[in-house]
């Protein structure tokens, strides 16, 4: 009994292993199948819906927990659909410029994206407001 559970396991194994390629002599199918294997150019992120270049005043805050820590710039103004200030996501290129400024109230120009986001379900679930090519125009 022993021996066949010994030789079931050794066939799955050599069966598994055909079937990844691994025991493959032909190099011209190990290249079609290394080249499948690349991701797509959209790793599924949602397109930005719109972009438009806004001027924000608002505090810039460090929000979430480490190592996945985002800074944001809550707004003096509130959202029309939530009633809850408008918060805009700082892009990962252009941290540096506001890093120093956290608890701080600026006034900041930049490229705005709003990204429409949904559940797996298809349900929506708000939206992000990004902002990218960010200047200063004044710290208080």
């Amino acid at each position: 009994m022993r021996c066949f559970f010994l030789l079931s396991f050794i066939m799955i194994n050599i069966n598994t292993a055909h079937a990844s390629g691994i025991f493959n002599n032909n190099p011209d199918q190990a290249e079609k199948k290394q080249e499948t294997s690349e991701l797509p150019a959209n790793s599924g992120l949602p397109e930005p819906v719109k972009q438009n270049v806004v001027q924000i005043t608002g505090t810039v805050r460090l929000v979430g927990n480490e190592p996945f820590t985002e800074l944001v710039i809550t707004g003096n103004i509130t959202a029309q659909e939530s009633g809850n200030p408008v918060t805009w996501h700082i892009s990962i290129d252009e941290r540096y410029k506001l890093h120093n400024l956290q608890q701080r109230t600026v006034t900041v120009k930049g490229e705005e994206s709003i990204i429409e986001l949904t559940f797996a379900s298809g349900i929506p679930a708000g939206i992000r407001r990004e902002l990218r090519n960010i200047s200063i125009i004044s710290i208080e």
